[in-house]
């Protein structure tokens, strides 16, 4: 009877031993496979570049929408009095930096930009230009949603973060 159970216990561990093995082989290929296909994503950010030109005072304001990060949930706009370079890095100090998906702009006079936005960022130190910029935080989410629909009607433009890593 003895025997019995530990050629029972025997059969029990055979089995165990030889589900781990199978285990780590189906693991091992998936992680494999994974790090031959992780080679071909590319992660260099994406972007989408504007311009805005205030004629009358001859001065242009850069806008660059970015989107990085393995599932591309990484996602910023930049406001520049100068051209602004590629990469992820941003300078703070020189631009506007919003890291939301989009904010809705306007044109005010001959000299104002008036933005919408979701939240107030800095105001670069180092950001020189005749453009006064102007950002007037949503007061409530019904404002947000009423602007996601109507926003041309009250005369603005929305920049809006690229939407596919292609």
């Amino acid at each position: 009877m003895e025997s019995f159970k530990i050629a029972k216990q025997m059969s029990y561990l055979k089995f165990f031993f030889l589900f781990i093995i199978v285990l780590v082989v189906i693991l091992g290929t998936f992680f494999c496979v994974f790090l031959v296909n992780l080679k071909k994503i590319d992660f260099t950010p994406k972007s989408d570049k504007y311009t805005i030109v205030f004629e009358e005072i001859q001065e242009k304001l850069f806008i660059e929408t970015r989107i990085w990060g393995l599932a591309g949930n990484h996602e910023a706009i930049l406001i520049s009095s100068t051209p602004i370079s590629s990469g992820v890095q941003y300078l703070k100090d020189r631009e506007y930096v919003f890291l939301n998906s989009e904010l809705f702009y306007k044109k005010t006079g001959i000299d104002t930009l008036l933005l919408r936005v979701y939240h107030k960022v800095e105001v670069p130190e180092k950001m020189f230009t005749k453009i006064k910029i102007i950002q007037k935080e949503f007061e409530s989410a019904n404002e947000i949603n009423d602007y996601m629909v109507n926003y041309e009607k009250y005369g603005f433009f929305k920049i809006l973060r690229l939407l596919l890593l292609l």
